[in-house]
């Protein structure tokens, strides 16, 4: 894999609001989607980070955007089960995706994502969809 094929594309709204979360935890699921990202784009691609508002204004959603080969629809539904991997052995354990799931959860988010192969589009690639919502100050 080589990461100087692949350009990155930062889009952060610097309005949205804080969330409440565990740092460290939500750098493991950015940095889980991100590998699983570049390891679908072997031969260079396009990775797109956007942040936003929630339509109603009470959180904010995060999107990873690439230009990868897509999930193919047999394993769609098994994405975020524990020890789940198309990788071959020794590339990945299965449960990066599962524990970004549980961590999101925690953080009372939602992790989803939508996902087209070289099959259904022209433009194949997969964005996975975080939200958390805003941290709502004491008075």
């Amino acid at each position: 894999m080589s990461l100087s094929k692949i350009e990155i594309i930062s889009e952060m709204d610097i309005s949205i609001p804080k969330v409440k979360g565990n740092y460290g935890e939500l750098q493991q699921v950015f940095l889980n989607i991100i590998t699983n990202a570049f390891h679908e784009m072997k031969n260079g691609g396009l990775l797109t980070v956007r942040t936003s508002k929630l339509d109603n204004g009470r959180g904010v959603e995060i999107r990873f955007t690439d230009t990868g080969t897509g999930i193919e629809k047999k394993y769609r539904n098994r994405v975020f089960d524990p020890f789940f991997t198309t990788k071959k052995v020794g590339e990945g354990t299965g449960l990066g995706l599962s524990v970004s799931y549980g961590i999101i959860e925690k953080h009372k988010g939602t992790i989803v994502f939508e996902t087209k192969t070289v099959d259904e589009s022209e433009a194949p690639g997969t964005t996975f969809i975080i939200t958390l919502p805003e941290l709502i100050a004491s008075a």
